[in-house]
């Protein structure tokens, strides 16, 4: 059953073209490698052409999303302006399409559709907003937010990494990754000010 279906997924990656007739892995396929965890997803939407098209915000709140593992008393409103409503509509066929692809392949672990309701905290974060106003628009726990926009702080710099070549979008996750990476967000800083306080 094991090599069933390892063979159903490297016809997958090969359908797919992360890996090539000789067997290596393509450019596509040496990008996945780099991610650790979402690969696929990150991979599939950056192919598409679909991130050069955001802002720094929007990149933000697109990679929260793709992190974000909802519970199920999660509450929070959709962002209402246009271009995160087309965000919205062409991220979900392109997972669509993965699960289809997938599911053709009979892969039994098929990836998960996408759930928005990080998009409003993520994007009240990115324009600045504190913890304590997020939580006046939601009632997703205040450590759940914060793990969620650690690791998309952590999935942005994987990626970015994964597409040195890629000047023009390596800088915008790079301010994507700034505008995260503050206050509670900050790993690093916290630990500073945990150990100086001792």
């Amino acid at each position: 059953y094991q090599n069933k279906q390892l063979s159903n997924k490297i016809k997958f990656l090969k359908n797919l073209k992360y890996i090539g007739p000789n067997g290596k892995p393509t450019d596509k396929g040496n990008i996945a490698r780099q991610i650790n965890g979402y690969e696929l997803q990150v991979t599939e939407i950056y192919m598409s052409g679909e991130m050069q098209d955001l802002s720094p915000i929007m990149l933000a709140v697109l990679f929260s999303s793709i992190v974000y593992s909802p519970r199920k008393q999660d509450e929070s409103d959709a962002l209402g302006h246009v271009d995160a409503a087309k965000m919205r509509k062409n991220i979900k066929d392109i997972y669509k399409k993965l699960q289809f692809e997938m599911l053709n392949e009979k892969i039994d672990d098929v990836i998960e559709p996408i759930f928005w309701k990080m998009q409003g905290p993520m994007y009240s974060w990115a324009v600045g907003k504190t913890l304590e106003d997020i939580e006046k628009i939601t009632n997703i726990l205040p450590g759940d937010i914060i793990r969620n926009l650690r690791m998309t702080v952590q999935l942005l710099r994987q990626f970015r990494i994964a597409v040195p070549e890629d000047e023009f979008l390596c800088n915008l996750i790079k301010e994507s990754e700034a505008i995260v990476n503050r206050n509670e967000v900050d790993a690093e800083k916290q630990l500073r000010m945990g150990i100086s306080a001792v």
